[in-house]
């Protein structure tokens, strides 16, 4: 979801800049952290939230301030469940409010969320796709079928 999300920021920033007036790019930062938390409505019977409390939230929270723009880092907690399913760029230490030790924070490679976009132009129609996800097949019955 984080590849996800810094993608879609990436490939709308025009869009957003224009729909929402902003005078620069929207830059964003993704913390994870792994762990245990308390995920429910939280409050009383005169305020009521849905919301999430817990150390890997305060620990997950650290690690989005400290993390670069437009990028994800990751504690080692979440990168021993990934494995080796993402290269990382550096490793940095991040020290949070009520943690008793830096957490090491791991920063994603950028080749990691830059995709394969394929751009399709026929009778003056643009199609942007990522051929990982779409087929080139799929796309052909798009196009023949906006022809028709």
């Amino acid at each position: 979801m984080a590849l996800e999300m810094l993608t879609f920021v990436e490939r709308n920033e025009d869009l957003i800049k224009e729909k929402f007036n902003f005078p620069e790019k929207l830059e964003i930062r993704i913390g994870i952290h792994s762990g245990m938390c308390s995920v429910g409505n939280f409050g009383s019977d005169q305020r009521l939230d849905y919301t999430i409390i817990g150390r890997a939230v305060n620990v997950a929270a650290r690690l989005e301030q400290a993390a670069p723009k437009n990028s994800i880092l990751f504690s080692n907690s979440t990168k021993a469940l990934l494995g080796e399913t993402f290269e990382v760029s550096e490793t940095i230490e991040v020290t949070a409010k009520g943690i008793d030790r830096p957490v090491i924070g791991n920063i994603m490679k950028n080749e990691a969320t830059k995709k394969n976009i394929v751009t399709l132009q026929k009778n003056g129609i643009s199609l942007k796709f990522d051929p990982s996800i779409i087929d080139q097949k799929e796309v052909d019955k798009f196009l023949s079928k906006i022809e028709k």
